[in-house]
C-alpha cells in the first residue's frame, strides 16, 4: 500500500503518504497495514456518522504520529 503511489512519483520511502478512504474497506487487513506502516496515514469514516459537539475525554491523550 503506497508503493506504487512512491514508485510512480519518484517519492522517498521516508515520505508520508495520506490516503482517504470514501468506501470499499473490506477488513482488517487495510487497517492492520496502515497501522504496521508509520509512514501511511488512512482519512476514513464510518458510514452514517454524527460528530459529537466536543471531543471525548478519551481522545483527548492521543498523540497524533508525525
Amino acid at each position: 500500500m503506497g508503493q506504487r503511489a512512491r514508485a510512480t512519483l519518484n517519492w522517498p520511502a521516508e515520505r508520508v503518504l495520506t490516503m482517504i478512504v470514501d468506501r470499499g474497506i473490506d477488513g482488517d487487513e487495510v487497517f492492520e497495514r496502515v497501522l504496521a506502516d508509520p509512514y501511511l496515514q488512512l482519512i476514513t469514516w464510518e458510514n452514517g456518522f454524527v460528530a459529537e459537539p466536543t471531543l471525548p475525554e478519551s481522545w483527548k491523550s492521543v498523540q497524533p504520529r508525525s
